[in-house]
């Protein structure tokens, strides 16, 4: 399954047990076009695990509907999330300090990369209200360490990167590398303050 060129979910996932195959382009859920995953994920947050959503995907260019149990999903990590008595319907309801969700690397993903299988985390979305709105972005930007606050660490996990996030206050500075993936994957250093 697809939503543009990044394939969000392994062989145990709700669209697969619903009928979706590697390969289906996502073009809507819930009768809402999306065209991106943070899109998807946005759609899907407004829902409530067991719920059932149409999803609209392309197969070899002919539209097909299937319905899809959501379920939690294991492998995806709320960074930084503040438990909240009501989720909202909006981004901008549970993305925590930093305003991201990030996920492992896929092994597809690793191999392609050419890097270590235990480097760096995906960020899966960014809320558009977010400390790291026009920062990070979701599904080509990958966090590979902590340069600051010291000491400098790699990041191997949503765990490692959950530990460094818990520490943080509203006003600290978090500075990033991180690798953009596109033409040539380059890295950067990207600075967020939290709670700005």
């Amino acid at each position: 399954m697809k939503v543009g060129n990044f394939e969000p979910l392994g062989d145990r996932s709700p669209a697969k047990a619903a009928g979706i195959e590697p390969g289906d382009v996502i073009v809507a859920v819930d009768g809402k076009p999306v065209d991106r995953v943070s899109a998807l994920q946005r759609v899907v947050r407004a829902h409530k695990v067991g719920e059932i959503v149409p999803v609209d995907v392309l197969r070899y260019g002919k539209k097909k509907t299937f319905k899809v149990k959501l379920a939690e999903s294991e492998a995806v990590t709320r960074v930084a999330a503040a438990p909240a008595p009501t989720p909202a319907p909006s981004s901008a309801a549970a993305a925590g300090k930093l305003g991201i969700t990030v996920e492992p690397l896929g092994a597809e993903l690793v191999k392609q990369l050419g890097i270590a299988a235990d480097r760096g985390v995906r960020v899966a979305d960014v809320a558009n209200d977010g400390a790291s709105a026009d920062k990070l972005f979701a599904g080509s930007d990958i966090i590979l360490e902590v340069l600051y606050p010291t000491p400098k660490r790699a990041i191997k996990s949503p765990t490692d990167l959950q530990s460094v996030v818990s520490t943080l206050k509203d006003g600290d500075y978090v500075s990033f590398l991180v690798m953009s993936l596109g033409q040539g994957s380059q890295t950067r250093v990207v600075n967020i303050r939290v709670g700005g």
